[in-house]
């Protein structure tokens, strides 16, 4: 019975072993939990984030059209405050350089939190920004700080970068008014922005606030940014002495902070600071200079010592063929001896290769790459490494290598291919590229010798141009014969294509492009260089004097335009008629002055002329450039002549039009409110010989002349002055901006630090 007393005694006992596994196993679960718990908030956040972005970007975009029509620049109102939900602050602004773009930034994102908005798969912005650093895929750029800033750029239409016409994208900075460049100014003659910089300067990103551009000494540049100073050792600093942190102090060219293990070849502003800053690694002096780390032992890359030109680094085992590589102190690495660094490779070329292919069935090809052996029916290896059998037509490429056409007797080698000497029965017909062709190849074949075009083939025809193109056009039998005409290259075509094509027509014609294109196909006719349809198989079409199908003009706007458009007689418009006098003529009230068809006499509601020939009311919007400048306040008294260069007819300041709370103007004649923040490059005075040179205060007292500028005296109530520029910036604004102590404590936000208003 004891015995039993003692089982039972230590069945329900627990050993200290025992309570201290079942307390890990709690502490593993607990830590777990907590993970989840951070993981879930985490999510919780980015979501609740992209979900009020959405709305706030969408309310912003529904309002883009009128903020552009209203010249708006700078910061956008939102009407759900200045805060997240989710506790992060926000602002929106008009994009200081491309009109049709605003620009998005949240604050204060946690690293964590940063990581699940970028693979949100948010597809709304055009381009997105972690501080200054593009997020170009890779999350890690959320670990620059504990907390980060994220910038987003919209297009006003939402559409992303694929889906907008390459004229309008970042890289034409396109302009309608003086506030839509920055670094810059608008030219409204060519719709683009003139930068203001010196030779000796760069319109680049301020590397304390990337949100704004600035004209930079080219010695203060790293990568796209402008920095405070620069360090001995290529570090971009800002103004507040903060330079690349300790973790990252290899600053690359592209303004993005590296850390000395870092795998990949990183290019350099200062490639002199690669080991400078980072001893274990070593510059790869050729034309790239990268500074690498391959074969470095106690990295990532120890066991890849040889790279290419832009830095990446391989193993000598590797099977690709690497553009340079090599040795270390090499002053060019394609020409390091390969061999050292891999036994197992060569150079061939600029290139380093394996010396012998690892596989089995691959043989080493000249140029040094591994090729699948050919089979013994197709033997003929091209450069290319596709295998071809002997009796083939096609004139092989082998790059000039002897060796790789003597496995085929019966060829020999013409230049850098292996060709046969005599073409055989059924390719009797030998090209300019030295390959066979059969009479039926559909093919339009450029001829060395073109004597034997007809002779060897007497089905083709011989298009005798510059390219002397053995064709098939109209031959019966073929694919071609419903198509008995052709253009320079050889194409063929059917007699009722609508197609406008150069050249075509007559077999023997020494220039197919000044043949008869009526011989073979009655419907046609021959216009300068181009065979084109007599008629329009379309009734509602009209052939027009560049042998295009139009559709016809109405009896109410009879005057067709050099691109089809169709204008009534009595428009304003000087019709461009690329110079055709037929064009003109159905307007017997119009005349032909250079390729435009014009009233000579502009009509009573739209007396007066600008230098474009075109005929506008006086109550007309637009800055119209004259020619005779005595015709502006002498026709229109109610308008403005700005005298400047230009010469532009305006309506800035006059009651009862759009522009009555808008009387002064800059040199392009944009009119502008007095209460505008922004600093105006022109001025008022109706007779000044240069708007520059005018009293700025005639218009409006609260502005005087600074320059070619109409400054504002002092700036609006929430705004405050920056110190170089006289710009106006909101007292909101979250970067620092010089100015002084008086600007500063307009805002009651701010306060004022070693020459920086801050918030």
């Amino acid at each position: 019975m004891r015995i039993i007393k003692c089982f039972k005694q230590l069945e329900y006992g627990r050993s200290m072993l025992e309570m201290l596994g079942v307390l890990a196993v709690v502490g593993v679960l607990s830590i777990g939990a907590i993970q989840g718990y951070r993981y879930a908030f985490n999510k919780y956040q980015s979501n609740e984030t992209v979900n009020e972005l959405n709305i706030r970007v969408n309310d912003i975009a529904q309002r883009m059209d009128m903020l552009i029509e209203n010249n708006h620049v700078g910061e956008i109102n939102m009407e759900m405050g200045d805060t997240t939900r989710t506790g992060y602050p926000i602002m929106a602004r008009m994009h200081p350089q491309y009109i049709d773009f605003f620009e998005m930034f949240v604050s204060d994102v946690p690293t964590d939190v940063c990581k699940q908005l970028l693979q949100s798969n948010w597809d709304l912005p055009f381009s997105t920004f972690v501080n200054i650093t593009p997020y170009e895929g890779d999350v890690s750029v959320c670990e620059q700080a504990d907390t980060v800033e994220i910038s987003y750029e919209f297009h006003k239409d939402l559409m992303g970068a694929e889906e907008i016409e390459e004229e309008d994208r970042h890289e034409i900075q396109r302009c309608r008014h003086e506030n839509d460049c920055k670094c810059g100014s608008c030219n409204s003659e060519t719709g683009l922005c003139e930068s203001y910089c010196t030779n000796t300067e760069q319109c680049v990103k301020d590397y304390d606030d990337s949100r704004w551009m600035v004209c930079c000494q080219k010695d203060y540049i790293v990568g796209d940014y402008c920095c405070a100073s620069i360090t001995e050792d290529g570090k971009c600093c800002n103004r507040s002495g903060n330079c690349c942190p300790p973790e990252k102090p290899l600053m690359g060219s592209n303004g993005t902070c590296y850390a000395c293990d870092y795998s990949g070849g990183i290019a350099l502003t200062n490639p002199d600071s690669c080991s400078v800053v980072c001893p274990k690694r070593y510059l790869n002096n050729n034309h790239h200079k990268r500074c690498i780390l391959c074969g470095v032992e106690g990295t990532s890359v120890a066991d890849k010592p040889i790279w290419d030109y832009n830095g990446n680094c391989y193993a000598c085992s590797n099977t690709s063929r690497i553009s340079g590589g090599g040795e270390p102190a090499a002053q060019q690495a394609t020409e390091a001896n390969c061999n050292k660094a891999c036994f197992n490779r060569i150079k061939i070329g600029e290139y380093c290769v394996l010396a012998t292919c690892p596989l089995s069935g691959y043989t080493l090809d000249q140029d040094g790459l591994c090729r699948v052996d050919c089979p013994d029916d197709k033997p003929l290896r091209s450069a290319t490494g596709t295998c071809y059998a002997c009796d083939t037509g096609v004139a092989v490429s082998v790059s000039g290598v002897t060796e790789n056409c003597s496995v085929c007797p019966d060829r020999e080698l013409k230049g850098t291919a292996c060709i046969l000497p005599t073409c055989p029965e059924d390719k009797p017909l030998r090209g300019k590229n030295n390959t066979c062709y059969s009479c039926d190849d559909t093919a339009s074949i450029e001829m060395a010798d073109t004597t034997t075009c007809t002779t060897v083939c007497s089905n083709r025809i011989l298009n005798n141009t510059y390219h002397k193109r053995c064709i098939l056009c109209g031959a019966k039998d073929t694919i071609y014969e419903d198509k008995p005409v052709w253009d320079w290259t050889g194409k063929c075509y059917a007699c009722d294509d609508p197609t406008r094509f150069s050249g075509g027509g007559e077999t023997e014609a020494q220039q197919a492009t000044a043949a008869n294109c009526n011989r073979l196909c009655p419907n046609r006719q021959k216009m300068d260089q181009y065979c084109v349809l007599s008629t329009c198989p379309n009734t509602n079409q009209v052939l027009d004097q560049d042998g295009a199908c139009r559709d016809k003009c109405s009896a109410d706007k009879p005057l067709r335009s050099a691109t089809g458009t169709c204008y009534a007689c009595d428009t304003g418009v000087a019709v461009n008629v690329a110079g055709v006098t037929e064009n003109c003529s159905v307007c017997p009230d119009r005349e032909l002055k250079g390729t435009a068809c014009i009233l000579p006499t502009c009509p009573e509601d739209k007396p007066l002329r600008g230098k474009n020939n075109t005929c506008y009311s006086c109550d007309d919007t637009t800055s119209i450039e004259m020619t005779d400048t005595t015709s502006c306040t002498a026709i229109c008294p109610k308008r403005t002549l700005n005298n400047t260069y230009h010469k532009r007819c305006i309506l800035c300041g006059v009651e009862g039009t759009i522009y009555e709370n808008k009387p002064i103007w800059d040199w392009t004649g944009v009119c502008y409110s007095c209460e505008t923040s922004t600093n105006i490059a022109g001025g008022i005075e109706a007779v000044a010989q240069q708007a520059t040179a005018a009293n700025c205060s005639r218009a409006c007292p609260n502005r005087e002349k600074s320059g070619q500028y109409c400054n504002r005296i002092t700036c609006p109530n929430g705004m405050f002055e920056k110190t170089s520029t006289k710009e106006c910036y909101s007292c909101n604004i979250t970067t620092p901006v010089p100015t002084t102590e008086e600007e500063c404590i307009r805002c009651i936000n701010r306060k004022f630090e070693n020459g920086y208003c801050v918030m």
